[in-house]
């Protein structure tokens, strides 16, 4: 007699065999294009041309007593420029005080050997998420065991965090962390790790919020009391002054600043390199500055606000957390391509479920969905200037993810219906 397992993993693969032979054969040519990126890229990482000049150096600001000066612009770009490399423009650093606890033993090393370590470790938390997100991947396993490892390793935004020494890969995992922990039912705890991941706070808050929304209050305790742990550490870090400063700056992010120590974050963003509805807005439309700043909070609102009442209350943690970060994805008002390595979540999430045997029609788009917003910043990239119509992409994978959510709630009421 034939072992039912194995009938179950030829179906999987008779059904996906389009789906999953895709990514088999478009991952060697990302992952070999990625390691000619990385011939070139390289060498100017290690002499300091990276995002991570900015972390290492706050790292050490902290670490040698200059804590109180933290977000003072003049400092930074003396700091930078002694230990790293001299650069006609500072890299701000732009993260709330606690996260710069977390580069102090980075410090200790020259930055060239801080890069390669930070490197290793986001390298090594990139295995333990694909780990975490076991329980997500057994249609995918089906096909080979080292799909999910294949898919993860070839999305290019998780070279772009990995080249410019970014920690995405670092809050891919902490989301992973508790996703697993949710699927155990530890939603407290669950809350407390994904709390962990503000120091890209543009992202979780709104994660959070629609948890809220949907009733996951025990998960949102979780978050709110690590939340708040987090900002006495920082104020213990730096100073309620340094904390207001810091505040203050971030009204006035992207409005082109006019130099001086007081405006340190008043410097221009390349706003169409965003892919989300701030990116999205800003790319198509020419109209002045404010009206493009309504349209984008209407845009963000109405977004958010559908997703709060469209998804159903009731649906299990499969559902829920791919779809909340997906939203946040798209109303972040700071995004760019290293940012969407957390999209690896979802993606993993959606592929595994649209892979199934016995799905119909609707997990056949989620299923092209997947692919696009996979292949998207890849083909977006010769022409960084559009990369703002990554938005559309990730739009239309959030579209099915709530249809997918929404037609298994309503198939499920109707077996219970007819048992």
């Amino acid at each position: 007699m034939q072992n039912p397992i194995q009938i179950e993993k030829q179906k999987t693969a008779r059904w996906s065999w389009g789906v999953l032979d895709f990514f088999w054969g478009i991952a060697p040519l990302l992952i070999g294009t990625q390691l000619l990126a990385w011939i070139f890229f390289l060498p100017q990482s290690l002499h300091g041309h990276t995002s991570f000049r900015q972390l290492y150096t706050a790292g050490y600001m902290v670490r040698t007593g200059h804590a109180h000066e933290l977000y003072d612009y003049g400092t930074q770009k003396a700091f930078q420029d002694q230990l790293v490399s001299r650069e006609a423009v500072l890299m701000p650093f732009i993260r709330p005080p606690f996260d710069a606890l977390v580069f102090v033993p980075f410090s200790f090393l020259s930055y060239s050997s801080a890069y390669i370590a930070f490197l290793i470790l986001s390298i090594a938390l990139l295995a333990m998420s694909v780990r975490l997100l076991y329980p997500w991947t057994d249609n995918l396993r089906a096909s080979s065991k080292l799909l999910p490892f294949t898919i993860f390793a070839s999305f290019v935004p998780v070279a772009s965090a990995l080249m410019l020494g970014q920690d995405s890969i670092l809050l891919l995992t902490l989301l992973s962390a508790s996703m697993f922990a949710l699927n155990r039912e530890r939603h407290f705890a669950a809350g407390a790790v994904a709390g962990l991941g503000l120091f890209k706070f543009h992202l979780l808050i709104p994660l959070a919020l629609l948890l809220l929304c949907w009733r996951r209050f025990r998960f949102f305790a979780g978050f709110s009391s690590v939340a708040a742990t987090l900002a006495l550490i920082s104020i213990w870090v730096v100073s309620p002054a340094q904390i207001r400063y810091y505040a203050g700056s971030l009204l006035h992010i992207g409005q082109g600043g006019n130099g001086g120590s007081h405006e340190l974050l008043q410097y221009p963003l390349p706003i169409t390199m965003m892919a989300s509805v701030h990116g999205l807005v800003n790319g198509l439309l020419s109209s002045p500055s404010i009206q493009r700043t309504v349209i984008t909070i209407l845009l963000v609102v109405g977004t958010f606000t559908w997703i709060a009442i469209a998804v159903p209350k009731s649906r299990p943690t499969q559902w829920m957390v791919p779809i909340a970060l997906t939203t946040a994805v798209l109303v972040s008002y700071y995004l760019f391509i290293y940012d969407l390595a957390i999209l690896l979540l979802p993606l993993t999430v959606a592929l595994n479920w649209s892979t199934a045997p016995g799905r119909g029609k609707n997990s056949r788009l989620l299923s092209a969905a997947c692919i696009l917003v996979f292949l998207a910043p890849a083909c977006l990239i010769p022409w960084s200037y559009y990369f703002y119509l990554v938005s559309l992409p990730v739009f239309f994978f959030l579209l099915m993810l709530v249809k997918s959510a929404r037609n298994e709630c309503l198939s499920e009421s109707v077996a219970e219906a007819q048992s």
